[in-house]
């Protein structure tokens, strides 16, 4: 099985920012973990579009009414269904190493979450149903900076909601902090609020852990 290494946090938290870091350290380094870019065509190559399509555990989850909406199933859906086939794919690769995950499975959560009217019951259920990966890496601070954050990066009001927005996913991702860590999933937790160089440092020792376990 591919060890996938996931960022994951409230977006504007700053996890761009560290995926573009632990990228020049790679590169400056060695290449002992594979971006999810490169892990793609990797995996296209290696088994040249001949999977099965598996919900990989989310298998009737979506099927809910609330669910239905066409917002969700032209936008999110289709996202979460592609990143299912490429972990799907990666299975197949025979690599080894550890691979750097952005925007998967548990980001795509908050989404999930949000369509979901916040429910805790459906919240803590996806995260207790979604493939797991390797090892998370938390990026995360305070509301304030979240907010100022967002600003800086041109989202308007509507799409930060007077800061409801950020603050339902400050929230979501410590539900699925205490589920993912009950299913015994390793996990690195950064404040952004630290320097840059600092956190890329501490992840990128995380990642290439996983490079001596073994499968």
């Amino acid at each position: 099985m591919i060890k996938r290494i996931e960022l994951y946090g409230p977006e504007g938290a700053g996890k761009t920012t560290i995926y573009e870091k632990l990228s020049a350290l790679r590169n400056k380094l060695s290449p002992e973990f594979l971006l999810i870019g490169e892990a793609r065509s990797r995996a296209v190559e290696a088994i040249a579009g001949n999977y099965d399509h598996d919900w990989l555990g989310l298998e009737g989850f979506f099927d809910r009414d609330i669910f239905q909406s066409e917002s969700f199933q032209q936008r999110y859906l289709p996202a979460i269904k592609r990143r299912l086939l490429l972990i799907n794919h990666l299975n197949h690769t025979g690599y080894h190493n550890a691979v750097l995950e952005d925007e998967g499975l548990l980001q795509r959560g908050i989404n999930v979450a949000k369509a979901g009217e916040m429910d805790h019951d459906l919240i803590c259920e996806y995260y207790n149903k979604v493939v797991l990966p390797s090892g998370i890496v938390v990026v995360s601070c305070d509301i304030h900076e979240l907010l100022i954050r967002n600003a800086a990066r041109g989202l308007n009001d509507k799409r930060l909601n007077r800061g409801k927005g950020a603050e339902l996913s400050i929230k979501i991702v410590q539900i699925a902090e205490k589920v993912l860590a009950g299913r015994g999933v390793r996990i690195l937790r950064l404040n952004s609020s630290t320097e840059v160089e600092r956190n890329a440092v501490k992840a990128f020792n995380f990642i290439v852990s996983f490079n001596d376990d073994a499968g």
